[in-house]
């Protein structure tokens, strides 16, 4: 007499445990590495210097917008090559504020260079001459 079973466990069944059961392990490995990357992301956007490029992205962002407004509203700068060179000009402007703000910054850095501390000398006064 043999007995079927219609629902044994084989390898081949999934028991339920969906998409999260493939992806466990790397959520597991992937989340402390995104923590301290966000963590590091904002010290780093905290910065003064960080603070003042991204103005600078902004007013840059803002001014190329206005252009590239202005210029599609025009009927006889309308073609699309004028267009890719404002947002070319733009891209330009942006970078050189970029250049010019980290040059500041790393000349500003430099030029004062870090003073070191005397080192202490052990004194042996104490323990008087080794060759008496």
């Amino acid at each position: 007499m043999s007995t079927y079973r219609p629902f044994s466990s084989t390898a081949y069944v999934q028991r339920g445990r969906g998409l999260g059961s493939l992806f466990r392990s790397i959520i597991k490995i992937a989340s402390p590495i995104v923590r301290k990357g966000v963590s590091a992301i904002a010290k780093v956007g905290k910065s003064q210097v960080m603070r003042s490029i991204a103005n600078d992205l902004k007013n840059t962002a803002i001014q190329t917008g206005l252009e590239l407004a202005s210029t599609a509203i025009k009927p006889s700068e309308r073609n699309p090559e004028e267009l890719k060179n404002v947002v070319k000009r733009g891209v330009t402007r942006a970078r050189e504020q970029i250049g010019n703000r980290l040059k500041e910054t790393s000349s500003r850095f430099s030029s004062q260079p870090k003073q070191k501390k005397p080192r202490r000398r052990k004194r042996y006064a104490d323990r008087g001459d080794l060759f008496e």
